[in-house]
């Protein structure tokens, strides 16, 4: 039964990635850690397939998983991330003191990482599969959200 509307679907992610931000006034000028709360909402049409394993899913979540963990999580689990602009960003004999580190062009606050994983992942789905919306959290508090870009902010 083909349908003429739109579903959303969202999975959720978490990893734990240290930082510091460069040039900051406050104390998250220097390293420390946060685990992540990620949220990732993709939109399209349920498949019209009779016969095939995919048959009235937008996607399959384990296709979803496997896209988001090669695209970021793989890459920032345990991770230490740097802004290149920081003096110690190309210190060999500080950064050889940890096994992951990922230097980034830019200040890696939870703003810039969700535009970050928005550019990750903005092609990163097949033609029928629209990246919807990114929700990153630092920390679960009940009166705290991190940052999200939707749909209307997305590159088209």
């Amino acid at each position: 039964m083909p349908y003429s509307r739109k579903i959303k679907l969202t999975k959720k992610f978490t990893f734990d990635m240290a930082h510091a931000l460069y040039g900051h006034d406050g104390q998250c000028k220097n390293i420390h850690g946060h685990t992540y709360h990620l949220e990732i909402t993709v939109e399209g049409f349920p498949l019209n397939r009779p016969g095939f394993t995919d048959d009235g899913m937008v996607m399959d979540f384990g296709d979803m998983k496997k896209i988001v963990h090669d695209a970021i999580v793989k890459k920032l689990d345990h991770a230490l991330v740097l802004n290149q602009n920081a003096p110690y960003s190309d210190n060999k004999d500080f950064l050889n003191q940890f096994e992951k580190v990922v230097i980034l062009p830019f200040q890696p606050t939870c703003e810039n990482l969700v535009l970050y994983f928005a550019d990750a992942l903005e092609c990163a789905f097949v033609a029928n599969i629209k990246l919807y919306s990114i929700r990153l959290d630092e920390t679960l508090h009940p009166m705290q959200y991190g940052p999200m870009i939707e749909n209307g902010l997305l590159k088209t």
